[in-house]
Order: structure tokens, then C-alpha cells, then sequence
């Protein structure tokens, strides 16, 4: 694609794909969290980890910028127990071995996964759910299996097989979550 404003219509129209009431209802969720100080878990695969890496980053500066801290842990960001995890029993346990050792009941956990295929993303959401931890997803294309997945809450941004493109929205929302934030925390500040 040659032609920058078409680039930025794709985006455009990919982002409006999808269901703005479950983006209403993720922000509002993150704020209840953050204010019973429970901690937001994230964590992806490739560009997707790095997403959520940003996120989890952005998340827990917001006592920086408002006065208000949150509690956020990143699952790809520990390489000792993360390799220690895919070498010792699978690749595919990484995320729900570590949900297993730091989560508790009433945490949050969010899965980044652009095809919504990848099996360490799936049984960290399922090992998620069966602690009582409230569990969503931002996928891509046709959601893939995790988009079925009946107790995970999943924003879909329906799109050709393009990472690149699904990558940018995902980012894009998780800049929107945290500006909502910063000015819900600014607005709403109890000090």
C-alpha cells in the first residue's frame, strides 16, 4: 500500500469494527480495579507482548501522572521464570504457571493475541478464569478460539490477516484506556 490517508482509512475502519459498549465496559472495569488496588495482569505473544509490556508500563506510571497508583504486572516482562517455565514444563504453560504463583481472586487479566489462536494465551485465560479473575482479550481477524471462549470477554477488531494492522489498533486502545484514566483519576482526586 502505497498511499498513507488509505493506510490510515484501513485503521479507521478496523477500529470501528468492533462492539464500543465492551470497550465502555473494560474502561470502567480497569478504573474499579485500580481503585480497589487489585492488580491488572497482561501479557501476548510477539508484537502482542510488547503491547501488553506498553500497557502494563503505562499502567503503573499512572501514580506519576494523577496520585493514583496502580498495580500492574506484565506476564512476558520476567524472562527467568517465564524461560524457566516454557523450558522446565511447556511453552504453552508460561502464562498460567505464572497466574498460578501471583494472582489472586478478583484480579484482572488481559490477553493480547492478534489471530486469538495462540495456546499460551488461551490457558492463561482459562487458568485466569478458574481463579476468579475477571478475563478479557483484545483479538484480531475472526477472533479465533478465543473468541469462543464462553467466560472471557473478548474485543474483536475484525480484519483481513494483517498483524500489523490489528497490532496498531490494540496499541491505539490501550493509549485511549490510559488518557480515560489519567483524566478519570485527575478528575476524581481524593487527596
Amino acid at each position: 500500500m502505497d498511499n498513507w490517508r488509505a493506510y490510515l482509512d484501513q485503521h479507521i475502519n478496523v477500529g470501528m469494527s468492533t462492539d464500543c459498549e465492551l470497550i465502555t465496559e473494560l474502561q470502567n472495569l480497569l478504573i474499579q480495579k485500580i481503585e480497589l488496588k487489585q492488580t491488572i495482569f497482561t501479557f501476548g505473544n510477539g508484537g502482542s507482548a510488547a503491547t501488553a509490556n506498553h500497557f502494563s508500563a503505562d499502567l503503573s506510571l499512572l501514580g506519576i501522572r494523577t496520585g493514583t497508583n496502580c498495580r500492574s504486572i506484565n506476564l512476558n516482562s520476567d524472562l527467568s521464570l517465564g524461560t524457566a517455565v516454557a523450558n522446565d514444563i511447556h511453552y504453552d504453560s508460561v502464562i498460567e504457571e505464572q497466574l498460578s504463583i501471583l494472582a489472586r481472586e478478583g484480579d484482572l487479566a488481559v490477553g493480547f493475541s492478534a489471530s486469538g489462536n495462540s495456546k499460551n494465551i488461551i490457558r492463561g485465560l482459562n487458568k485466569a478464569v478458574s481463579m476468579g479473575l475477571d478475563s478479557w482479550a483484545l483479538v484480531g481477524f475472526d477472533g479465533g478460539a478465543i473468541y469462543s471462549l464462553g467466560e472471557v470477554k473478548a474485543i474483536k477488531f475484525t480484519s483481513k490477516k494483517d498483524y500489523g494492522l490489528v497490532e496498531n489498533i490494540h496499541m491505539s486502545l490501550s493509549h485511549y484506556f490510559i488518557d480515560n484514566l489519567v483524566q478519570y483519576f485527575i478528575k476524581n482526586d481524593r487527596s
